[in-house]
Protein backbone atom coordinates (compact mmCIF):
# COMPACT_ATOMS: atom_id res chain seq x y z
CA UNK A 1 0.00 0.00 0.00
CA UNK A 2 1.46 3.42 -1.00
CA UNK A 3 2.47 5.82 1.75
CA UNK A 4 2.28 9.62 1.88
CA UNK A 5 5.99 9.81 1.11
CA UNK A 6 5.45 7.78 -2.07
CA UNK A 7 2.69 10.21 -3.11
CA UNK A 8 5.05 13.18 -2.45
CA UNK A 9 7.84 11.66 -4.57
CA UNK A 10 5.41 10.93 -7.38
CA UNK A 11 4.12 14.47 -7.27
CA UNK A 12 7.66 15.94 -7.36
CA UNK A 13 8.56 13.68 -10.29
CA UNK A 14 5.52 14.71 -12.28
CA UNK A 15 6.18 18.42 -11.53
CA UNK A 16 9.79 18.04 -12.62
CA UNK A 17 8.78 16.51 -15.97
CA UNK A 18 6.34 19.34 -16.61
CA UNK A 19 9.03 21.91 -15.78
CA UNK A 20 11.62 20.17 -17.99
CA UNK A 21 9.16 19.99 -20.88
CA UNK A 22 8.34 23.69 -20.51
CA UNK A 23 11.93 24.98 -20.15
CA UNK A 24 13.96 22.48 -22.22
CA UNK A 25 11.39 20.89 -24.50
CA UNK A 26 12.37 17.42 -23.30
CA UNK A 27 10.35 15.86 -20.45
CA UNK A 28 12.65 12.87 -20.24
CA UNK A 29 15.88 14.62 -19.22
CA UNK A 30 17.63 13.24 -16.17
CA UNK A 31 18.38 16.49 -14.29
CA UNK A 32 16.49 19.58 -13.25
CA UNK A 33 16.51 22.56 -15.63
CA UNK A 34 19.02 25.44 -14.84
CA UNK A 35 20.83 23.10 -12.48
CA UNK A 36 24.21 23.75 -14.10
CA UNK A 37 23.78 27.53 -14.00
CA UNK A 38 22.78 27.47 -10.36
CA UNK A 39 25.61 25.15 -9.47
CA UNK A 40 28.13 27.38 -11.25
CA UNK A 41 26.91 30.46 -9.42
CA UNK A 42 27.22 28.72 -6.08
CA UNK A 43 30.74 27.54 -6.85
CA UNK A 44 31.74 31.05 -7.99
CA UNK A 45 30.50 32.63 -4.81
CA UNK A 46 32.36 30.11 -2.68
CA UNK A 47 35.62 30.57 -4.61
CA UNK A 48 35.33 34.39 -4.49
CA UNK A 49 34.76 34.32 -0.76
CA UNK A 50 37.80 32.13 -0.26
CA UNK A 51 39.96 34.50 -2.33
CA UNK A 52 38.78 37.58 -0.42
CA UNK A 53 39.34 35.86 2.91
CA UNK A 54 42.80 34.82 1.86
CA UNK A 55 43.64 38.34 0.80
CA UNK A 56 42.45 39.70 4.14
CA UNK A 57 44.48 37.15 6.08
CA UNK A 58 47.53 37.98 3.98
CA UNK A 59 47.03 41.67 4.62
CA UNK A 60 46.96 41.06 8.35
CA UNK A 61 50.06 38.92 8.21
CA UNK A 62 51.96 41.16 5.80
CA UNK A 63 50.37 44.63 5.63
CA UNK A 64 53.22 46.41 3.81
CA UNK A 65 53.16 47.93 0.38
CA UNK A 66 51.48 51.30 1.12
CA UNK A 67 53.40 54.05 -0.66
CA UNK A 68 50.90 56.94 -0.45
CA UNK A 69 53.04 58.58 2.23
CA UNK A 70 55.94 59.19 -0.17
CA UNK A 71 55.21 62.86 -0.68
CA UNK A 72 56.92 66.07 0.35
CA UNK A 73 54.14 67.41 2.59
CA UNK A 74 53.56 64.31 4.73
CA UNK A 75 54.19 63.88 8.44
CA UNK A 76 54.45 60.10 8.50
CA UNK A 77 53.27 58.44 11.72
CA UNK A 78 54.20 54.80 12.27
CA UNK A 79 51.03 53.06 13.47
CA UNK A 80 52.66 50.63 15.83
CA UNK A 81 54.90 53.11 17.70
CA UNK A 82 53.58 56.61 17.00
CA UNK A 83 57.01 57.64 15.74
CA UNK A 84 56.92 60.64 13.39
CA UNK A 85 58.98 60.99 10.24
CA UNK A 86 59.49 63.44 7.42
CA UNK A 87 60.35 62.04 3.99
CA UNK A 88 63.28 64.26 3.04
CA UNK A 89 65.89 63.50 0.39
CA UNK A 90 64.63 59.95 -0.08
CA UNK A 91 65.02 59.10 3.61
CA UNK A 92 62.79 59.06 6.67
CA UNK A 93 63.98 61.77 9.11
CA UNK A 94 62.40 62.01 12.58
CA UNK A 95 61.51 65.65 13.39
CA UNK A 96 62.68 66.92 16.77
CA UNK A 97 59.15 68.13 17.55
CA UNK A 98 55.88 69.12 15.92
CA UNK A 99 56.90 72.76 15.43
CA UNK A 100 60.01 71.61 13.53
CA UNK A 101 57.87 69.40 11.29
CA UNK A 102 55.59 72.31 10.36
CA UNK A 103 58.52 74.64 9.76
CA UNK A 104 60.40 72.08 7.63
CA UNK A 105 57.32 71.49 5.48
CA UNK A 106 56.54 75.24 5.24
CA UNK A 107 53.17 74.56 6.87
CA UNK A 108 51.91 72.31 4.05
CA UNK A 109 51.68 69.31 6.34
CA UNK A 110 49.38 66.30 6.15
CA UNK A 111 49.53 63.61 8.82
CA UNK A 112 49.62 60.12 7.27
CA UNK A 113 49.39 56.96 9.41
CA UNK A 114 51.42 54.06 7.96
CA UNK A 115 52.20 50.54 9.14
CA UNK A 116 55.72 49.58 10.08
CA UNK A 117 55.97 47.05 7.24
CA UNK A 118 55.21 49.78 4.68
CA UNK A 119 58.32 51.60 5.89
CA UNK A 120 60.52 48.51 5.79
CA UNK A 121 63.49 48.98 3.50
CA UNK A 122 63.20 52.78 3.33
CA UNK A 123 66.45 54.53 4.38
CA UNK A 124 66.33 56.23 7.78
CA UNK A 125 68.29 59.43 8.42
CA UNK A 126 69.28 61.44 11.49
CA UNK A 127 66.67 63.55 13.31
CA UNK A 128 66.05 67.01 11.90
CA UNK A 129 64.66 70.17 13.42
CA UNK A 130 65.10 72.68 16.23
CA UNK A 131 65.96 71.13 19.56
CA UNK A 132 63.79 72.61 22.28
CA UNK A 133 61.08 73.93 19.96
CA UNK A 134 57.50 73.27 21.15
CA UNK A 135 55.88 69.90 20.50
CA UNK A 136 52.41 71.29 21.13
CA UNK A 137 51.14 74.48 19.50
CA UNK A 138 47.96 76.45 20.19
CA UNK A 139 45.49 76.76 17.34
CA UNK A 140 45.21 80.24 15.85
CA UNK A 141 41.67 80.49 17.25
CA UNK A 142 42.93 79.63 20.74
CA UNK A 143 45.41 82.50 21.02
CA UNK A 144 44.72 84.67 24.06
CA UNK A 145 43.63 88.30 24.01
CA UNK A 146 46.06 90.94 25.23
CA UNK A 147 45.37 90.60 28.97
CA UNK A 148 47.51 89.32 31.81
CA UNK A 149 48.02 89.64 35.56
CA UNK A 150 51.43 90.22 37.15
CA UNK A 151 51.62 89.66 40.89
CA UNK A 152 54.41 90.96 43.11
CA UNK A 153 56.05 88.24 45.20
CA UNK A 154 59.03 87.95 47.52
CA UNK A 155 61.18 87.64 44.38
CA UNK A 156 62.04 90.67 42.27
CA UNK A 157 60.37 89.10 39.24
CA UNK A 158 56.91 88.12 40.45
CA UNK A 159 54.34 85.69 39.07
CA UNK A 160 52.69 86.16 35.68
CA UNK A 161 49.37 84.73 34.49
CA UNK A 162 48.40 85.18 30.85
CA UNK A 163 44.73 85.49 29.98
CA UNK A 164 41.73 87.44 31.24
CA UNK A 165 40.56 84.99 33.89
CA UNK A 166 43.13 85.44 36.67
CA UNK A 167 41.29 86.13 39.94
CA UNK A 168 41.81 89.45 41.72
CA UNK A 169 39.96 92.20 43.59
CA UNK A 170 40.52 95.87 42.67
CA UNK A 171 41.85 98.06 45.47
CA UNK A 172 39.21 100.33 47.02
CA UNK A 173 39.32 103.82 45.49
CA UNK A 174 41.60 106.42 47.18
CA UNK A 175 43.28 103.88 49.45
CA UNK A 176 46.98 104.32 50.21
CA UNK A 177 49.48 101.45 50.15
CA UNK A 178 53.15 101.75 51.10
CA UNK A 179 55.48 100.03 48.61
CA UNK A 180 59.09 99.04 49.26
CA UNK A 181 61.37 98.84 46.22
CA UNK A 182 64.94 97.56 45.88
CA UNK A 183 67.62 99.89 47.17
CA UNK A 184 65.54 101.14 50.09
CA UNK A 185 63.24 103.29 47.94
CA UNK A 186 59.64 103.72 49.04
CA UNK A 187 56.50 104.76 47.20
CA UNK A 188 52.89 105.41 48.08
CA UNK A 189 50.45 103.67 45.74
CA UNK A 190 47.25 105.67 45.26
CA UNK A 191 44.66 105.18 42.50
CA UNK A 192 47.03 103.15 40.26
CA UNK A 193 49.82 105.76 40.45
CA UNK A 194 53.05 105.58 42.47
CA UNK A 195 54.32 108.59 44.38
CA UNK A 196 57.96 108.62 45.55
CA UNK A 197 58.46 109.12 49.28
CA UNK A 198 61.12 111.65 50.24
CA UNK A 199 61.54 110.74 53.92
CA UNK A 200 59.97 108.95 56.87
CA UNK A 201 57.87 111.95 57.88
CA UNK A 202 55.78 111.36 54.74
CA UNK A 203 55.03 107.77 55.80
CA UNK A 204 53.99 108.99 59.26
CA UNK A 205 51.87 111.83 57.87
CA UNK A 206 49.90 109.47 55.64
CA UNK A 207 49.24 106.94 58.41
CA UNK A 208 51.37 104.24 56.81
CA UNK A 209 54.06 103.85 59.47
CA UNK A 210 52.19 101.14 61.42
CA UNK A 211 51.61 98.91 58.37
CA UNK A 212 54.29 96.79 56.71
CA UNK A 213 55.34 97.93 53.26
CA UNK A 214 54.60 95.62 50.31
CA UNK A 215 57.82 94.59 48.62
CA UNK A 216 57.79 94.93 44.84
CA UNK A 217 60.39 94.82 42.08
CA UNK A 218 61.61 97.71 39.94
CA UNK A 219 60.14 96.20 36.77
CA UNK A 220 56.75 95.78 38.41
CA UNK A 221 56.85 99.37 39.61
CA UNK A 222 57.85 100.62 36.17
CA UNK A 223 54.43 99.60 34.82
CA UNK A 224 52.75 102.27 36.96
CA UNK A 225 52.76 105.99 36.11
CA UNK A 226 54.85 108.11 38.50
CA UNK A 227 53.32 111.06 40.34
CA UNK A 228 54.96 113.96 42.14
CA UNK A 229 57.38 113.21 44.94
CA UNK A 230 55.69 113.43 48.33
CA UNK A 231 57.37 115.89 50.67
CA UNK A 232 56.47 118.81 52.91
CA UNK A 233 56.12 122.05 50.96
CA UNK A 234 58.79 124.75 51.20
CA UNK A 235 57.34 127.80 52.97
CA UNK A 236 59.24 131.04 52.22
CA UNK A 237 60.08 133.00 55.36
CA UNK A 238 58.97 130.23 57.70
CA UNK A 239 59.15 131.35 61.34
CA UNK A 240 58.95 135.04 60.43
CA UNK A 241 56.38 137.58 61.55
CA UNK A 242 52.84 137.22 60.22
CA UNK A 243 49.39 138.66 60.98
CA UNK A 244 47.93 137.70 64.35
CA UNK A 245 45.28 135.00 64.37
CA UNK A 246 42.55 134.70 66.98
CA UNK A 247 44.19 137.34 69.18
CA UNK A 248 47.57 135.56 69.20
CA UNK A 249 50.76 136.49 67.43
CA UNK A 250 51.29 134.45 64.30
CA UNK A 251 54.38 133.06 62.58
CA UNK A 252 54.76 132.26 58.92
CA UNK A 253 54.20 128.50 58.55
CA UNK A 254 51.68 128.08 61.37
CA UNK A 255 48.83 125.66 60.60
CA UNK A 256 45.16 126.16 61.37
CA UNK A 257 41.96 124.20 60.92
CA UNK A 258 38.36 125.39 60.79
CA UNK A 259 35.02 123.64 60.40
CA UNK A 260 33.00 126.71 59.46
CA UNK A 261 29.72 125.86 57.75
CA UNK A 262 30.29 122.17 58.40
CA UNK A 263 33.18 122.07 55.89
CA UNK A 264 36.62 121.34 57.28
CA UNK A 265 39.39 123.49 55.83
CA UNK A 266 43.07 123.74 56.70
CA UNK A 267 45.15 126.91 56.41
CA UNK A 268 48.80 127.91 56.28
CA UNK A 269 49.72 131.31 57.64
CA UNK A 270 51.75 133.27 55.16
CA UNK A 271 53.12 136.79 55.34
CA UNK A 272 49.93 138.19 53.81
CA UNK A 273 47.42 136.10 55.78
CA UNK A 274 45.72 132.69 55.85
CA UNK A 275 46.20 130.57 52.70
CA UNK A 276 43.94 127.53 52.19
CA UNK A 277 45.83 124.25 51.69
CA UNK A 278 44.85 120.62 51.16
CA UNK A 279 44.53 118.09 53.96
CA UNK A 280 47.54 116.23 52.58
CA UNK A 281 49.75 119.35 52.55
CA UNK A 282 48.74 120.10 56.15
CA UNK A 283 49.56 116.52 57.25
CA UNK A 284 52.98 116.66 55.56
CA UNK A 285 53.83 120.04 57.13
CA UNK A 286 52.70 118.91 60.58
CA UNK A 287 54.76 115.68 60.45
CA UNK A 288 58.05 117.29 59.36
CA UNK A 289 60.71 117.79 62.05
CA UNK A 290 59.74 120.86 64.06
CA UNK A 291 56.20 120.87 62.72
CA UNK A 292 53.10 121.41 64.86
CA UNK A 293 49.53 120.18 64.60
CA UNK A 294 46.96 122.64 63.21
CA UNK A 295 45.26 124.95 65.74
CA UNK A 296 41.49 125.04 65.72
CA UNK A 297 39.78 128.27 64.65
CA UNK A 298 36.13 129.20 64.61
CA UNK A 299 34.45 131.01 61.74
CA UNK A 300 34.81 134.44 63.38
CA UNK A 301 38.56 134.02 63.88
CA UNK A 302 39.03 132.99 60.26
CA UNK A 303 37.03 135.95 58.94
CA UNK A 304 38.93 138.38 61.23
CA UNK A 305 42.30 137.30 59.77
CA UNK A 306 43.54 138.64 56.42
CA UNK A 307 43.24 136.13 53.54
CA UNK A 308 46.33 135.28 51.52
CA UNK A 309 46.15 135.32 47.74
CA UNK A 310 48.31 132.19 47.55
CA UNK A 311 46.42 129.04 46.48
CA UNK A 312 49.41 126.95 45.33
CA UNK A 313 49.12 124.29 48.03
CA UNK A 314 45.61 123.32 47.09
CA UNK A 315 46.74 121.34 44.04
CA UNK A 316 50.53 120.92 44.22
CA UNK A 317 49.92 117.31 45.20
CA UNK A 318 46.85 115.08 44.86
CA UNK A 319 44.90 115.14 48.11
CA UNK A 320 45.71 111.62 49.27
CA UNK A 321 44.22 112.32 52.72
CA UNK A 322 40.91 113.84 51.63
CA UNK A 323 39.19 110.44 51.53
CA UNK A 324 40.09 106.78 51.70
CA UNK A 325 42.30 105.05 54.23
CA UNK A 326 45.65 103.36 54.57
CA UNK A 327 45.31 99.84 53.20
CA UNK A 328 47.02 96.66 54.27
CA UNK A 329 46.54 93.76 51.80
CA UNK A 330 47.76 91.32 54.46
CA UNK A 331 48.90 87.99 53.04
CA UNK A 332 47.50 88.68 49.58
CA UNK A 333 49.92 89.93 46.91
CA UNK A 334 49.46 93.12 44.94
CA UNK A 335 48.93 92.41 41.26
CA UNK A 336 48.87 94.45 38.08
CA UNK A 337 45.96 93.56 35.85
CA UNK A 338 47.06 94.80 32.45
CA UNK A 339 45.26 95.13 29.15
CA UNK A 340 46.77 95.83 25.73
CA UNK A 341 44.83 98.01 23.32
CA UNK A 342 46.84 98.47 20.16
CA UNK A 343 50.23 99.71 21.32
CA UNK A 344 48.89 101.12 24.61
CA UNK A 345 48.75 99.17 27.88
CA UNK A 346 46.59 100.13 30.85
CA UNK A 347 47.27 98.91 34.39
CA UNK A 348 44.93 98.39 37.34
CA UNK A 349 46.19 97.30 40.75
CA UNK A 350 44.28 94.39 42.30
CA UNK A 351 44.87 92.03 45.20
CA UNK A 352 45.52 88.45 44.19
CA UNK A 353 44.24 85.30 45.81
CA UNK A 354 47.50 83.36 46.16
CA UNK A 355 49.47 83.92 49.38
CA UNK A 356 52.18 86.56 49.19
CA UNK A 357 55.54 84.96 48.47
CA UNK A 358 54.46 82.59 45.70
CA UNK A 359 57.63 81.58 43.78
CA UNK A 360 58.25 83.07 40.39
CA UNK A 361 56.08 81.35 37.83
CA UNK A 362 54.44 81.87 34.48
CA UNK A 363 50.98 80.37 34.03
CA UNK A 364 49.24 79.94 30.67
CA UNK A 365 45.94 78.05 30.27
CA UNK A 366 46.37 74.62 28.67
CA UNK A 367 46.11 74.62 24.89
CA UNK A 368 46.29 78.42 24.78
CA UNK A 369 49.07 80.83 23.91
CA UNK A 370 49.80 84.29 22.58
CA UNK A 371 51.59 86.06 19.75
CA UNK A 372 53.37 89.09 21.18
CA UNK A 373 55.69 91.91 20.20
CA UNK A 374 57.43 94.15 22.76
CA UNK A 375 56.15 97.66 23.19
CA UNK A 376 58.41 100.43 21.86
CA UNK A 377 61.02 101.64 24.28
CA UNK A 378 61.03 105.17 25.64
CA UNK A 379 62.99 106.23 22.57
CA UNK A 380 60.05 105.13 20.45
CA UNK A 381 61.88 102.20 18.86
CA UNK A 382 60.47 98.70 19.18
CA UNK A 383 62.68 95.69 18.67
CA UNK A 384 60.48 94.31 15.95
CA UNK A 385 60.82 90.81 17.44
CA UNK A 386 57.77 88.58 17.30
CA UNK A 387 57.30 85.89 19.93
CA UNK A 388 55.11 82.83 20.23
CA UNK A 389 54.19 82.06 23.84
CA UNK A 390 52.97 78.51 24.48
CA UNK A 391 51.09 76.94 27.37
CA UNK A 392 54.43 75.88 28.83
CA UNK A 393 55.13 79.53 29.67
CA UNK A 394 58.07 79.76 27.25
CA UNK A 395 58.55 82.42 24.59
CA UNK A 396 59.96 81.53 21.17
CA UNK A 397 61.10 84.20 18.74
CA UNK A 398 59.55 83.69 15.29
CA UNK A 399 62.23 84.46 12.72
CA UNK A 400 60.11 85.88 9.90
CA UNK A 401 56.78 85.85 8.10
CA UNK A 402 57.58 82.51 6.44
CA UNK A 403 57.98 80.85 9.81
CA UNK A 404 54.85 82.55 11.11
CA UNK A 405 52.84 81.25 8.16
CA UNK A 406 54.30 77.74 8.45
CA UNK A 407 53.15 77.57 12.07
CA UNK A 408 49.61 78.52 11.01
CA UNK A 409 49.52 82.07 12.35
CA UNK A 410 49.66 84.15 9.17
CA UNK A 411 46.35 85.87 9.95
CA UNK A 412 46.49 85.75 13.76
CA UNK A 413 46.30 88.90 15.91
CA UNK A 414 49.56 90.02 17.49
CA UNK A 415 49.47 91.63 20.96
CA UNK A 416 51.73 94.36 22.33
CA UNK A 417 53.37 93.51 25.66
CA UNK A 418 55.81 95.57 27.75
CA UNK A 419 59.38 94.34 27.53
CA UNK A 420 59.54 93.87 31.28
CA UNK A 421 56.58 91.48 31.11
CA UNK A 422 58.12 89.50 28.25
CA UNK A 423 61.33 89.28 30.24
CA UNK A 424 59.51 87.16 32.84
CA UNK A 425 59.20 84.30 30.34
CA UNK A 426 62.15 81.99 29.71
CA UNK A 427 63.54 82.01 26.18
CA UNK A 428 63.18 79.05 23.82
CA UNK A 429 65.09 78.65 20.54
CA UNK A 430 64.37 80.77 17.48
CA UNK A 431 61.76 79.22 15.18
CA UNK A 432 62.80 79.40 11.52
CA UNK A 433 62.24 77.28 8.44
CA UNK A 434 65.90 76.82 7.51
CA UNK A 435 67.10 75.39 10.81
CA UNK A 436 64.07 73.08 10.89
CA UNK A 437 65.43 71.14 7.88
CA UNK A 438 68.91 70.68 9.33
CA UNK A 439 70.10 67.82 11.49
CA UNK A 440 68.85 68.36 15.03
CA UNK A 441 71.55 69.65 17.33
CA UNK A 442 73.82 70.27 14.36
CA UNK A 443 73.70 74.03 14.64
CA UNK A 444 71.71 76.65 12.88
CA UNK A 445 71.62 80.30 12.44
Amino acid sequence: MQTTRDHLHAYRFAAGRLSAALVGGDPGTGEAPMRRASLGMVIGVVVGGLLCGGAAVFGLISPGGNSAWRKADAIVVEKETGTRYLFLGGALRPPANYASALLALKGRATVVSVSRNSLTGVPHGAPVGITGAPDSLPQADDLLPGRWTWCATHTTAGALTLGPDAPGTPLPANTRVLLAAPGGKQYVLWNNTRYPVSDRSVVVALGLDVRPAVTVGDRWLAQLPTGSALSAAHVPGAGGAAPSVGGRDGRIGDLFRSAAGGVEQTYLLRADGLAPISVTEAALLAARPGGEAPRELDAAEVSATPASTDRSLLDRLPDLMASGTAYDPGSRPLCLRQRASGSAVSSTVVTGTAPYGTPKAVTVPGGRGMLAVPLPQASGHGGGDLYLITDQGVRYRVADDKALSALGYADATVRHIPRDVLALLPDGPVLDTLTATRTAGGGGR
